[in-house]
């Protein structure tokens, strides 16, 4: 396994090496011509960056442009091979793991169901999973680094989980402990802030500003992005919405509270309504123990018209829209990016959102908000996990540094 050692690249050449190699990686293919125009750079300093990233094969050579009087233009391409990431998302009773290269493209997948709730139980599963992945993979020195999605409130800057009630972590230093197992470097942030950094560089929000991402699973959460930048808030708890409040007179919510949002959208809340709706008389296409229904069989039911299904679904739909309402008046984004099991029915939800927030949102510009599903699949939060590791490895932080000066030795 790949040992990081620290690097010794003083901060300008950091700041040139990346801005070069970011170059790359949005305007490929592109020239060193072209590169120095749009960096500002001298040709010297361009031409020996390029020819150090292309020894270390951060970039190729993909072709010869053609002449304008002088020497052809080559073109330059970042080869996304060059290094593998591991992303890694503790969901609520499985932990979900990928390998992919630096443009997403997902090689290596594992799952583990978790059987117990406890701490050390789910420390161990995570730990397994990554060796699993790590296992699985032929050339591990390429392995940048491990970034991890986890539930709960998350101190990012640290990799700190500060609270998560599922698993019953306290202030526990997830950063610190897996690093020291693994001797790579380690990112940890809440869940769907990291699927929100995951949107913003691979799916639905790629080249977007200004969005949110939102999460339906048996909670709500959401990950604000503002000028290109995650909004944290100033203790790391930004973006609950499943605690906008609906109904103060409504029914008790997880967090001590009456009436929030996630009371009527969750999982658990669909499930309940649904089986309600059978028991009181209502027709079901599930040919199923009502016990053992999932929110899978509900959306799969609704999409084949099954009227009870169609109806929880829609009523959830329109409790999400109305708290959403409030996300568009409070936050004007570009684009709000909806994912979980919810999207399944992703017709009747956007829809009913859509439509919710048309009638509602306090201004017409507002109301144009884009409203998109996830185009990062069933793996968008272990993507995300990944894509944190890849963001800093492009921002030219250490990180990226300690890699490329062991590539250099190597």
């Amino acid at each position: 396994m790949k040992k990081i050692v620290k690097g010794s690249f003083d901060l300008m050449k950091q700041i040139n090496i990346s801005a070069i190699l970011n170059l790359i990686r949005k305007k490929s293919p592109i020239s060193r011509t072209d590169i120095v125009e749009q960096t500002g750079l001298a040709h010297g300093s361009v031409s020996k960056i390029t020819r150090g990233l292309l020894n270390l094969g951060f970039v190729r050579e993909i072709g010869i442009g053609e002449s304008s009087g002088g020497r052809p233009p080559v073109f330059l391409q970042l080869d996304p091979n060059v290094g593998d990431v591991i992303g890694v998302n503790l969901g609520l009773g499985y932990i979900e793991a990928v390998l992919m290269n630096l443009e997403s493209k997902v090689r290596v997948r594992s799952r583990i169901e978790l059987k117990e709730t406890n701490k050390e139980y789910v420390l161990e599963k995570i730990e397994k999973i990554i060796f699993d992945i790590i296992n699985r993979e032929i050339q591990k020195d390429s392995i940048i680094g491990i970034g991890i999605a986890f539930h709960g409130i998350v101190d990012s800057s640290k990799g700190i989980s500060i609270f998560a009630p599922y698993y019953h972590f306290s202030n526990e230093n997830i950063k610190e402990k897996f690093e020291k197992i693994f001797s790579l470097p380690v990112l940890v942030d809440n869940d769907v802030r990291a699927m929100a950094v995951g949107e913003s560089w691979f799916g639905a929000a790629k080249g977007t500003e200004n969005f949110i991402s939102v999460n339906v699973t048996s909670g709500i959460g959401s990950g604000i992005v503002i000028g290109g930048e995650l909004f944290t808030g100033v203790n790391y708890s930004a973006g609950e919405i499943g605690h906008i409040l609906i109904d103060i007179n409504g029914p008790k919510c997880t967090c001590g509270n009456n009436g929030c949002l996630e009371v009527y959208v969750s999982h658990d809340r669909i499930i309940k309504k649904y089986i309600e709706l059978i028991k009181s008389g209502m027709n079901s296409k599930i040919v199923k123990n009502l016990d053992k229904i999932k929110i899978e069989d509900i959306c799969n039911a609704a999409n084949i018209g099954d009227e009870s299904a169609i109806k929880v679904i829609k009523e959830a739909s329109s409790y999400l829209g109305v708290g959403l309402v409030d996300v568009v008046n409070m936050f004007n984004p570009t684009k709000i990016i909806l994912s979980g099991e919810i999207m399944l029915s992703r017709k009747i939800v956007l829809e009913v959102v859509k439509k919710k927030i048309n009638n509602r949102a306090l201004s017409k510009k507002a109301a144009e908000v884009i409203i998109e599903e996830t185009k990062l699949g069933d793996n968008a939060a272990s993507i995300g996990g990944a894509t944190l590791i890849i963001k800093e490895f492009f921002k030219g932080k250490e990180l990226f540094y300690n890699y490329f000066e062991t590539k250099n030795e190597e």
